[in-house]
């Protein structure tokens, strides 16, 4: 009977007085067989044992019932169906605990409706006392003050004649985790015996042979260079030769073949398997379930239609992991299926280039954080907020004739006049930076019903989806090293997670140097003119300079393609001097005002102090001071790569070739800053890569560190 029946309903048709009873299966709980005559068999010899485990956790729980959250019910009604009740109550409080935060109901809490709350397991069987087991199956929250539940009772308690006497509701405990077993244990019920897949996993082939023949044959070279790789471990030969069955064992595609390694303590079994986990990528042991299972020439199915994704999200992922396989849907091709999101600032599909980064390890965790990324997502989730907001203005009238109505705005979001909300999901691929990112939003949006945020691992995102993604790649260092961003599972994962928006959040040159899927991600968004640096937001730039303050990393921006220089109408090149003395001041605040200083001479601003204490006959060199520090450059030409001109020394201010203009535009800053006008000039055809400005180390010469 028990068999044929959910978890859910045997312990709710469970009275108090059997819950307690420790015999109340010792008949049917036996010793798990060593072998089993068959699946049924394996499955149902578990059954019993976890229905005596969840007996004995609630009666654990009747234990403590003095102190058990309990609350009032206020009330009870039918759900429209068998056994299925809508209850409400007021909060749950925890008893004689009153320290702690109040409880939060669950699916699968298991509660006693009693019409008192004894003081132990034994009041039940007061005369008088009315009592029933239920389940809650869905938790609702209407307000601050009322908290509903939908619950399931056992059929055999009227609960309609009773309701009425039922006031309080105790909790005993949860028991969602043996239901999930209790289903995977029955699982043939709902399966059609479907036990293919089950039988050629779990049913190893016995040859009598230590490997499979053919696999033998077919490695050539494979193992050994497997093997090689080991040698630095300092592995005995049985350690070797176990590594070697267990390798070829997962490398078969023809057998299932299950490998036993054992040993007394101290044999090395801990050193073996640190050696397999170090080559388990290369040797097979990465491959998922899915994977496997085709290599056993399983048939697979294609669904070639996806109803989620903007065809500008899908674009690449399909082309990339699906061979243009896969069709967009009738709905996400409709014109109105980006409507109400037309606003978003970047668009469907946008790769946000962060060349400023710096990834690093908090501590002792061994995962990677950008915490210029995190600033610029925390940026990019305020500025969806915004832009799809708005305030809309009321009248309210007073409660006095003599008194004037009073305007008020309220804040409308565009998404809420057709019913929806707006879901942002921010993934990464490293737990460091998911943790940051949620340590600094903190609960900011979590009173705005229509604007959902969550932060998640790309693991943790599998099967879910969000109206806007944006990804956090994290990985910034010359070397092009992205470790398992490189995996092209979780990659797709990460791609395919938006519905209406894509943003990618990393650094370019970085990315694009892997040698992985990620240099054909930036070469497409290159192609599609899908890239937008950073540099370019005002706001961003600025964002980007605070936070390396903040850091102290100024010293990271002292490059030609740093969020300070990128956009600047004059070239700037740093002398290796000059990067050591910059590195080699300690205040933060005048490494500030150094950089200030380098980007106003980049896009044209000169100092009036020249060549102050330098001689110079032919003036080429220019002096700024800054506190007692002095800024020397010089102003020189370069040769254009895009276009083939060789430019003279010398040449007459008549030629044809070059036609210069002042550039007067440009108004006196305060601090006495001037326009040095001689300098301060256009070159109307030949590119702005002829401009180039030198700057020597602040530590020679005049300069004071």
């Amino acid at each position: 009977m028990a068999d044929e029946m959910d978890l859910g309903s045997i312990v709710i048709s469970w009275s108090v007085q059997e819950i307690i009873d420790d015999d109340l299966y010792r008949g049917q709980v036996e010793a798990i067989p060593c072998t089993f005559t068959s699946l049924d068999h394996y499955f149902k010899s578990y059954r019993a044992p976890l229905l005596e485990e969840t007996r004995s956790d609630l009666c654990s729980g009747l234990e403590l019932i003095a102190e058990a959250p309990s609350s009032r019910i206020l009330s009870m009604e039918a759900a429209g169906k068998p056994r299925l009740y809508s209850m409400d109550v007021d909060f749950l409080d925890n008893g004689a605990d009153s320290s702690t935060d109040s409880y939060t109901a669950r699916n699968g809490d298991i509660f006693i409706l009693s019409n008192m709350k004894p003081e132990a397991a034994a009041g039940f069987s007061r005369y008088g006392v009315i009592y029933c087991l239920a389940m809650v199956t869905e938790v609702s929250v209407d307000n601050d003050c009322r908290k509903g539940f939908k619950i399931k009772v056992p059929k055999d308690i009227d609960v309609e004649q009773d309701s009425s006497k039922l006031k309080h509701a105790i909790f005993l405990s949860n028991i969602m985790t043996n239901i999930w077993i209790w289903k995977a244990l029955c699982f043939h019920t709902h399966m059609d015996n479907n036990f293919t897949v089950i039988k050629s996993l779990l049913a190893p082939t016995n040859t009598g042979h230590d490997v499979c023949g053919i696999c033998v044959k077919q490695d050539g070279n494979c193992l050994s260079s497997f093997l090689e790789q080991l040698l630095s471990i300092s592995l005995n030969q049985s350690q070797v030769d176990a590594i070697r069955s267990v390798i070829l064992a997962v490398q078969c595609k023809h057998m299932n073949l299950t490998k036993l390694i054992w040993g007394p303590p101290g044999a090395g079994k801990t050193k073996m398997v640190s050696a397999l986990l170090w080559v388990c990528k290369e040797a097979g042991f990465g491959t998922s379930l899915f994977q496997r299972l085709v290599m056993l020439k399983f048939e697979k199915h294609l669904l070639n239609m996806q109803y989620r994704m903007d065809p500008c999200i899908g674009l690449f992922p399909i082309a990339q992991f699906y061979k243009r396989k896969i069709l967009d849907g009738p709905n996400v091709v409709s014109p109105l299926y980006n409507k109400e999101y037309a606003s978003l600032p970047f668009g469907s599909y946008t790769f946000i280039n962060i060349v400023d980064g710096r990834e690093d390890k908090e501590g002792t965790r061994n995962s990677w954080r950008n915490m210029v990324e995190v600033a610029v997502v925390l940026h990019l989730i305020h500025t969806i907020f915004k832009c799809m907001s708005k305030l809309k203005p009321y009248l309210i009238e007073p409660y006095h004739p003599n008194l004037k109505p009073l305007l008020v705005f309220n804040l409308i979001f565009s998404w809420e006049r057709s019913g929806q909300g707006l879901s942002i999901g921010v993934v990464s691929a490293y737990s460091s930076q998911v943790d940051e990112i949620r340590r600094r939003l903190g609960k900011k949006y979590d009173t705005c019903d229509s604007f959902r945020v969550r932060i998640k691992s790309i693991d943790g995102f599998q099967g879910q989806e969000d109206d806007v993604i944006i990804l956090s790649t994290v990985r910034s260092n010359g070397r092009g090293a992205v470790g398992f961003l490189a995996d092209n599972q979780r990659t797709n994962v990460a791609l395919t997670r938006a519905r209406h928006g894509l943003w990618i959040v990393g650094d370019a040159n970085t990315l694009s140097k892997s040698g992985t899927v990620w240099t054909d991600i930036v070469d497409d968004a290159k192609r599609r003119n899908c890239i937008f640096s950073a540099t370019n937001d005002a706001t961003m730039h600025k964002l980007i300079l605070q936070v390396k303050q903040d850091l102290g990393e100024l010293d990271d921006l002292l490059n030609a393609d740093s969020a300070f220089f990128s956009n600047t109408r004059w070239k700037v090149i740093l002398s290796d001097k000059f990067r050591k003395s910059f590195t080699e001041l300690k205040s933060r605040q005048l490494r500030r005002e150094v950089l200030q200083k380098l980007v106003k001479l980049g896009a044209g601003w000169r100092t009036k102090f020249k060549n102050v204490g330098i001689r110079d006959t032919f003036q080429l060199a220019k002096v700024w001071k800054i506190r007692d520090l002095y800024l020397i450059w010089s102003t020189d030409l370069e040769k254009s790569e895009r276009r083939k001109l060789e430019v003279p020394l010398i040449w007459d201010v008549e030629h044809n070739l070059v036609h210069y203009k002042k550039d007067c535009a440009v108004n006196a800053q305060k601090d006495n800053d001037l326009v040095d006008r001689a300098y301060a000039m256009e070159n109307s055809e030949v590119t702005e890569s002829f401009l180039l400005m030198k700057f020597y180390s602040l530590s020679s010469g005049m300069a004071k560190c």
